[in-house]
């Protein structure tokens, strides 16, 4: 998979997005195209995971800014936003600005917005 995500061109925000999930998967995972960023041996991109039911927290949706170094198999999420509804349909990116009233950065249990450092 990391391949498939380090061959993408340069850009801002996405106008479609490329599915990463096998036909019949009830979850659907995604990758921002335009989002590939390349510095030296680092590559960042925004990812995408929409579920069909809400996870026990509510949460239908994650969308995740990653970094993959190359030549390493190391990676780590920079930072990741949670959203009680899906953000994805027919590979069409739902306005995530007019969910604010949606994302929270408190509670546990509601969709929020974080920085990780996992790899």
């Amino acid at each position: 998979m990391i391949g498939i995500l380090l061959t993408f061109g340069q850009g801002v925000h996405a106008q479609t997005w490329m599915s990463l999930s096998q036909r019949g998967e009830k979850n659907r995972f995604y990758i921002d195209t335009e989002s590939n960023v390349s510095k030296d041996n680092v590559r960042r991109v925004t990812m995408l995971a929409n579920y069909l039911q809400a996870q026990a927290n509510g949460i239908h949706s994650i969308k995740a800014s990653m970094e993959f170094q190359c030549g390493e198999v190391q990676w780590r999420t920079v930072e990741r936003s949670y959203f009680k509804q899906p953000l994805l349909r027919r590979n069409l990116m739902v306005d995530d600005r007019s969910l604010s009233s949606d994302v929270c950065t408190s509670a546990p249990k509601c969709a929020r917005s974080e920085t990780s450092t996992d790899t």
